[in-house]
């Protein structure tokens, strides 16, 4: 019927004549109709806007215009047509036919037939097959041009080859399902053709790109009724690659020649009336100039308030800023609906912008999808197929119990019954994780019948822990488990059929209460007033729903594959989104850069505009390479497929939409850094925006104490905010030491009386808080601790390394969940073990150990092996073929440990006369006794258990030695034993010395306490060495010694003249001399010395005592050298939360303590009585 144009540039008002030439149709015939197409993103807002305006004009029946998308013109066409009425098939379930293509012809692919199974291929070959169906591309074309292009690209001849045989096979599996949702454009196209379209007119707007589909359409259009087609372009001409209008140019040129070409009427264009907006008109004109390869542009300026240039210091500080602009905009009387704020990466910002807004009170609309695959729904069932292909790993299982949808019980029919016992069932899924996660439950321990059993050992105290109620929880969870999943997994491996499987599959969601779960979670959504989260809750079952239907649809009785069942469903979800409601209130609205398009609001915010987001770098992620794509296009019908420097091309146009979309205000603006670490170069359109039209790219700063008051001011936006601002004003005055200007102390003062006042109290009293504990009463420590402690030395040890990590472990009883793993402390319980009963068998058979021949120790060795591993302590030990491995590298340190002490047995004086020897009250058993102290608030009771103790024999006199066996190397400190660190071993012997008639028979005189490193050392080979004596060297053992002559010389019978002991830190002069080894001189002390250690010792456990009784916790984690000696392994760290750099928060530095110091030092308070 006829065509008409209406042209001008982005500033132009297009509309103005639009609605002029929709009015006279409507006033010409009362049968005439007016469909006004726009972009399916902005039908909603164009549809609102165009009805009001069209209101104002005398004698218009809106009622005859209305606002349509294409697929929504389709939709008012075909309704009641045949082509309305065949399957619809959504995109998951297009790409499950695509899949069955696939499988079905992987055989006779030339290039893909190795791709058919990789994720993401079976998308981007969809995402093809729709670009070729929008640009009009026919299999016949694909072959067609892989015949012209054999000579010049022959992989891509091969890959058209394998596009046509696939979508040839997915053509011809529509057809057969009687799905026209592919094709609905075209359908549309067909129906039309055949219609008398004479009294309609539709009128084309904010479209300056067609596909061929869309092209196609728009043909059909004018040729059965009227098109008045709307084109951002300055005037008709000569195309262009270079000029900015280049596209919209092609696109009029090919209608107006399609038009030609039908003999359908074209007339004359319409000049879009020039905008009365001088400051766009500006905008519209430079940008034009700068396009050009010459640019000379010598415009006007613009207002100072007209175009902004930011630059702030992160993404968050850039939405704070545009925030408290926003509000400041308000103020000045525009509404939320007016502004609109336009990025390229919403993903950057879309964590901040809820909570910066919020706290700004600006209602905002997210014009973005939901993706779905963050739903509960979609994790549970991705987890439960993890399930089945990793076979219950840990964290499968709990992946899928998280999700919340598995409670195969019946549910309560109140919400409150509901809400309680939800609570309870995730209370026992939190006790199931502990006992997974302390036990190792995983793969079969999940589907036997039986129930877990539980036995968890504290090697501190020796004594086993009462898991009955873990025991409870966790076998109520596992039999849940153990009853449906098995039972399931089974079921979908013998399905002979899709169906089959897919009735399977329905019935187990019904079996966990999946649909019955989601419909209670709606129910409380909308009694909260959370309808977008109930709607999407609907929306994600019936999501569900709809790809299972799809899949009966398309695989029915075919012969049922799990692993494409299981890719479908995992896949089929994650690509679908939630739908949203268009915005309706008075929001701020978020969108997409890339549709920017000239007026779109009074004010925008483009945000994000670095280099790479405006001119956008794009990245070609399709099938076909850049090339590829280059010399297809050229074989097929222009604008049939789009190449990637055609996108490329298109970016100033891009830059053009975004300099034209705000009408009043534009706001462009970059951060200097990303997640403050990357830093950022601003836009190069901005750059030249800057330098042409002498704009101040202005540098936004956070506030600092030296602004003035009116910036401050400016800065204002909520009494939320404020908090924040005056907060950070605050801590930079205490941190610099300078005082707080009166104006941030006015706000201060201003906030303690605003509706936000408590808030502003808790958070300004943080200021003055510091990280330091508050000692408890001393009836508080009494209730802790009770008034009689018993500690073993390694708590009081624990205390000298910091008071609160003692506080929080044996105070507050914090610990952490128990890990299934070879823990150091099982490891050094089995060492001690395998030296305990090594020698309880000998002392038992009345042995020494010199006695023992290579065989007999090597069967002794293997019996006590035998009992430690069958003791269900070491029962992880079996758990695995790692810990099978573990647990023979054990062994050899064992065996390497027991020949160790052979070798020293045959070169030393000293035998063992007992092992393991208990002091105190240790596990509920007494053994010797041990120490105990008086303190000011109650008793101390020392307990522990001495390795092994040592007697040597002499004509003058007997002496006795401790043993404490460490699976690291130890040496003994003096510094260490004055600041409580190292008390042990002086321990063991104070002890030893108090007991020794009942432990020797005679009251021996102190040899020392020797550490033994167990170890299974290797020995780096040299020419000419003695293997024994280096593998000896490693297992010297090391501690305090007494420098007693006798002793030096009994207690290595082999030291010769000139050489240094395997066994102890001596060395023989060669005059026949015994003395320390060098540089082991610290390690020597007299009798004396060994006293005022002792007292040193003992006085160490009182002052402990008393302030740990008396309530005293500091925090005060010990430093020594350059190593965190409390911290480095403290599970308590985020409990106390010590940091060095506040000032309050200081090491115990940890000083080397002179030897001749320290014992002046003690003798001088032992005779003072300190």
């Amino acid at each position: 019927m006829s065509l008409q144009f209406v042209i001008g540039t982005g500033s132009s008002d297009h509309e103005a004549i639009l609605l002029e030439e929709a009015q006279k149709w409507l006033q010409a015939d009362p049968e005439n109709q007016v469909f006004y197409l726009v972009p399916n993103y902005i039908k909603f807002q164009q549809e609102i806007h165009l009805l009001s305006r069209l209101r104002t004009a005398e004698s218009v029946s809106t009622t005859r215009l209305q606002v349509f998308s294409f697929s929504r013109l389709a939709w008012y066409y075909l309704q009641h047509t045949k082509y309305y009425s065949g399957n619809t098939l959504s995109e998951p379930g297009a790409m499950m036919l695509l899949r069955r293509c696939l499988a079905e012809h992987k055989e006779e692919l030339r290039v893909f037939k190795g791709e058919v199974n990789k994720p993401g291929f079976i998308k981007q070959l969809y995402e093809l097959f729709i670009e070729f169906k929008n640009g009009l591309i026919t299999e016949a074309e694909l072959a067609a041009s892989g015949e012209r292009l054999v000579g010049k690209a022959k992989d891509l001849t091969f890959k058209l080859q394998d596009f046509q045989l696939i979508f040839t096979q997915l053509d011809e599996l529509l057809l057969s399902y009687d799905i026209k949702a592919t094709e609905i454009l075209t359908y549309l196209t067909h129906y039309l053709a055949h219609q008398d379209l004479s009294k309609v007119l539709f009128v084309v707007e904010s479209y300056t790109r067609l596909n061929a589909k869309e092209e196609q359409l728009i043909e059909t259009l004018m040729q059965q009724g009227n098109v008045a087609f709307s084109m951002i372009l300055d005037r008709p001409k000569e195309l262009d690659s270079f000029d900015l209008f280049y596209d919209t140019t092609q696109l009029y040129q090919r209608l107006y020649q399609k038009a030609r070409t039908a003999k359908v009427p074209v007339r004359p264009d319409r000049q879009a009336l020039v905008t009365t907006d001088h400051d766009l008109k500006i905008l519209d004109d430079y940008w034009q100039e700068s396009r050009k390869i010459s640019p000379k542009w010598h415009g006007p300026k613009l207002p100072e308030d007209r175009v902004m240039l930011w630059r702030s210091e992160t993404n968050f500080h850039e939405l704070e800023l545009v925030a408290k602009e926003i509000r400041r905009l308000v103020s000045e009387g525009y509404r939320y609906r007016d502004i609109q704020v336009l990025t390229r990466n919403l993903s950057q910002y879309e964590t901040n912008i809820l909570p910066i807004f919020a706290a700004n009170e600006i209602p905002v609309y997210l014009d973005q999808e939901l993706a779905m695959v963050h739903h509960p729904l979609v994790e549970f069932i991705q987890s439960l197929f993890a399930i089945y292909n990793r076979y219950y790993r840990y964290h499968d299982v709990m992946r899928f119990l998280r999700s919340e949808l598995f409670y195969p019980h019946d549910l309560p029919l109140t919400t409150a019954d509901f809400v309680s016992a939800r609570n309870d069932y995730r209370d026992q899924i939190d006790l199931t994780e502990n006992a997974v996660l302390a036990f190792g439950f995983e793969g079969s321990a999940w589907t036997k019948p039986e129930d877990w059993h539980f036995l968890l050992y504290d090697f501190e105290s020796e004594t086993p822990e009462d898991q009955a109620e873990l025991a409870q929880a966790a076998n109520q969870i596992r039999g849940d488990i153990q009853q449906l999943l098995p039972v399931f997994f089974q079921d979908m491996e013998a399905a002979l059929t899709a169906q089959q499987a897919a009735a399977r599959f329905y019935q187990f969601l019904r079996d966990c209460q999946v649909p019955q779960l989601l419909l209670k979670w709606r129910d409380q959504a909308l009694e909260q007033g959370a309808l977008e989260t109930a709607r999407n809750h609907e929306q994600a079952w019936q999501a569900l729903m709809d790809l299972l239907d799809e899949y009966v649809m398309i695989f029915g009785e075919s012969a049922f594959d799990f692993s494409a069942f299981q890719e479908i469903f995992n896949s089929g979800l994650e690509d679908l989104a939630f739908g949203k409601v268009p915005a309706t209130i008075d929001q701020v609205q978020f969108t997409s850069l890339e549709l920017a398009r000239p007026k779109q609001a009074k004010v925008v915010f483009a945000i994000g505009l670095d280099e790479q987001t405006l001119p956008k770098r794009i990245e070609n992620k399709t099938l076909l390479s850049d090339e590829e794509r280059q010399l297809l296009a050229a074989e097929l019908a222009e604008g049939s497929l789009l190449t990637v420097s055609q996108s490329m091309a298109n970016e100033p146009f891009v830059a053009y939409g975004v300099l034209l979309a705000a009408t009043k205000r534009l706001y462009l603006s970059c951060p200097l850094s990303r997640d403050g670490e990357q830093e950022v170069k601003v836009s190069p359109y901005l750059l030249q925006l800057a330098k042409d039209l002498q704009l101040e790219i202005l540098t936004k700063r956070r506030l600092t104490l030296n602004d003035e008051t009116p910036a401050i001011l400016d800065t204002i936006s909520t009494y939320r905010t404020l908090v924040s601002d005056v907060i950070q004003m605050k801590e930079a005055s205490r941190l610099q030491a300078e005082p707080l200007p009166k104006i941030w102390t006015k706000l201060e003062e201003l906030l303690l009386e605003s509706p936000v006042s408590a808030l502003a109290q808790r958070v300004f009293s943080s200021l003055n808080e510091q990280n330091i504990p508050v000692s408890l009463p001393q009836k508080e420590a009494e209730a802790l601790y009770g008034d009689h402690l018993f500690a073993s030395v390694s708590r009081i040890e624990s205390f000298y390394r910091c008071q609160y990590q003692y506080y929080a472990r044996y105070g507050l009883r914090l610990k952490e969940r128990t890990i299934f793993e070879l823990s150091p402390a099982a490891t050094g319980e089995l060492f001690h073990d395998a030296m305990d009963q090594f020698f309880k068998v000998l002392i038992q058979q009345d042995k020494l150990l010199t006695q023992l021949t290579p065989a007999e120790m090597e069967t002794l060795a293997d019996e006590v092996l035998q009992n430690i591993f069958a003791d269900p302590r070491f029962g992880i030990l079996s758990s695995s073929e790692r810990m099978n491995y573990l647990r023979y590298q054990l062994t050899q340190t064992i065996k390497r440990v027991y020949w160790a002490l052979l070798k020293q047995s045959q070169r030393t004086g000293m035998s063992t006369r007992d092992t393991e020897v208990t002091f105190g009250v240790l596990a509920s058993q007494k053994g010797l006794p041990g120490l105990e102290f008086d303190l000011e608030h109650g008793k101390l009771s020392v307990r522990g258990k001495i390795d092994r103790v040592d007697v040597l024999h002499t004509s003058e006199k007997d002496f006795i030695g401790v043993v404490d066996y460490k699976s690291s190397a130890r040496s003994f400190s003096l510094t260490e034993a004055y600041y409580g660190l190292a008390m042990q071993m002086l321990t063991y012997l104070d002890v030893a010395l108090l007991n020794a008639v009942e432990l020797t028979g005679t009251q021996a005189e102190p040899a020392g306490s020797f550490y033994l490193h167990l170890q299974n050392p290797v020995i780096p080979f040299e020419e000419g060495q003695d293997l024994e004596i280096e593998a000896l060297k490693k297992f010297k053992l090391d501690g305090l010694m007494v420098a007693d002559e006798t002793l030096m010389v009994e207690i290595d019978t082999t030291l010769e003249p000139g050489k240094t002991s395997l066994l102890y830190p001596l060395q023989q002069l060669k005059n026949g001399t015994v003395k320390a080894g060098s540089r082991q001189e610290d390690k020597f002390v007299t009798k004396g010395e060994l006293d005022q250690l002792l007292d040193l010792n003992r006085k160490n456990f009182v002052d402990a005592g008393n302030q740990i009784l008396s309530g005293k916790i500091e925090l005060n984690p010990a430093y020594q050298g350059k190593e965190r000696i409390a911290c480095r392994f403290c599970p308590f760290r985020s409990v106390c939360e010590f940091d060095v750099m506040l000032k309050e928060n200081n090491y115990h530095r940890i000083e080397k303590i002179d030897r001749t110091r320290l014992f002046k030092e003690d003798e001088h308070e032992t005779e003072t009585g300190e």
